[in-house]
């Protein structure tokens, strides 16, 4: 049984045969646009995640959603891979303190 080719995260791009399964982008542009924007995302959602917290103003978990959705939109407007696609058994990254 054949395995189907692998794609690139960010451009959709077939991975070449010869890269390790744990591969997940076609070269380092891709890696890099992939994670930084991943990081400017984390941080949009941090503000939101804080202000839903601490001011617990009405709309704030809906405008959560509605920036999550956004983002959803984005990434297959560009022809993307969902996220839990990209990795699925990725840990969930916590701070300790």
């Amino acid at each position: 049984m054949t395995r189907p080719p692998k794609v690139c995260a960010e451009c959709g791009e077939g991975l070449p045969r010869d890269r390790t399964r744990q591969q997940d982008f076609c070269g380092d542009a891709c890696r890099s646009a992939f994670n930084n924007r991943r990081k400017r995302r984390g941080a949009i959602l941090y503000d939101l995640a804080m202000d839903m917290r601490v001011n617990r103003r009405p709309g704030s978990f809906t405008r959560l959603q509605q920036q999550i959705d956004q983002f959803i939109r984005e990434d297959r407007d560009a022809g993307r891979k969902a996220f839990n696609a990209v990795n699925p058994e990725r840990p969930c990254q916590t701070t300790k303190g």
